[in-house]
């Protein structure tokens, strides 16, 4: 009788197990479903990173051609603005030839009047 009373609790205990081990089953079957959705998010994630990767290409490409067209119309200009820029230069020397020879025109006669004044001063003595 002992052996079929132990027979009787090792069934019961391993039918115990089996509903046990059945429940873990279970239990991994839910975080395999989980799981999955995790993944199915990070898919829609990756998708959506992909997309703002190609609009920043985009981007990228779209300053390349303004910074292309850009410098090409540095470049086109740069020898009008140089033409202006000796134009200018020009202009101003010639506008400090004139002020200096005024200004030279002025000491001399000053330097003349004083002059003048001085041989009337001196003169008459």
């Amino acid at each position: 009788m002992k052996v079929e009373e132990l027979k009787k609790t090792v069934d019961a205990n391993a039918a115990e197990m089996r509903a046990g081990f059945a429940s873990v089953d279970e239990h991994f079957a839910s975080v395999d479903e989980h799981f999955a959705r995790v993944d199915e998010h990070f898919a829609r994630v990756d998708e959506r990173f992909a997309r703002v990767d190609e609009r920043f290409a985009r981007v990228d490409e779209r300053f390349d051609r303004m910074e292309a067209a850009l410098n090409k119309r540095i470049d086109d200009t740069a020898a009008e603005t140089r033409r202006h820029l000796g134009v200018l230069i020009e202009e101003v020397l010639r506008r400090f030839e004139l002020f200096t020879e005024d200004v030279d025109d002025r000491i001399d006669r000053k330097i003349a009047a004083s002059e003048l004044r001085l041989t009337r001063k001196f003169g008459k003595r």
